[in-house]
């Protein structure tokens, strides 16, 4: 998109300025923070993603900020998902680490512990990706859950937790997602 150049970005804030919340505008927007687009336009799509009544839309929307680095909601908005269970609260679980990052530990670790597989399987992967080491514990003892993919999702964070302490140069600490 970024050889498109400017029409080529025109042309996606065309679709993703459409009425109607279909597929094709949800592709513009995605492509627009795909390649790191984070204009007033761009923000403005994915703050109107995120007041849908379409959980869909509010998913999306967490992960584009997330992807674009940039945490405009009020913690109280996103706060008021993690009651809603599934995708939905595993996106507001990540928002907020990513938004609060001197926090992530414990917002991960909330995660751990939820009854909801897909927030502890997001929470144990992202434990790994990001180098929370205080976590490993925790996301060990996810390694033999009773659904397959928060233990694969815990084999994972453990395993990146392990590349880690083996190649310490390659990828230090983090607790922000700096890249």
């Amino acid at each position: 998109m970024r050889r498109a150049g400017p029409g080529g970005v025109r042309f996606l804030k065309s679709q993703a300025e459409a009425e109607s919340a279909t597929k094709r505008k949800y592709l513009a927007i995605a492509s627009l923070v795909a390649i790191k687009l984070a204009d007033e336009d761009v923000i403005g799509y994915a703050l109107g993603a995120f007041r849908s009544a379409d959980p869909g839309w509010k998913e999306a929307s967490l992960d584009w900020f997330v992807s674009l680095k940039h945490f405009p909601l009020k913690r109280s908005e996103v706060e008021r998902l993690l009651a809603a269970g599934g995708e939905t609260q595993a996106g507001a679980m990540l928002y907020l680490s990513h938004a609060y990052p001197a926090e992530a530990a414990r917002i991960l670790g909330d995660g751990l512990r939820s009854s909801e597989k897909w927030v502890r399987g997001t929470a144990a992967s992202e434990a790994g990706f990001r180098n929370i080491r205080e976590l490993r514990t925790q996301v060990a003892g996810l390694l033999d859950d009773e659904d397959a993919y928060v233990a694969r999702a815990a084999q994972i964070g453990i395993e990146m937790l392990d590349l880690y302490d083996r190649y310490p140069e390659d990828r230090p600490l983090i607790d922000d997602d700096k890249e």
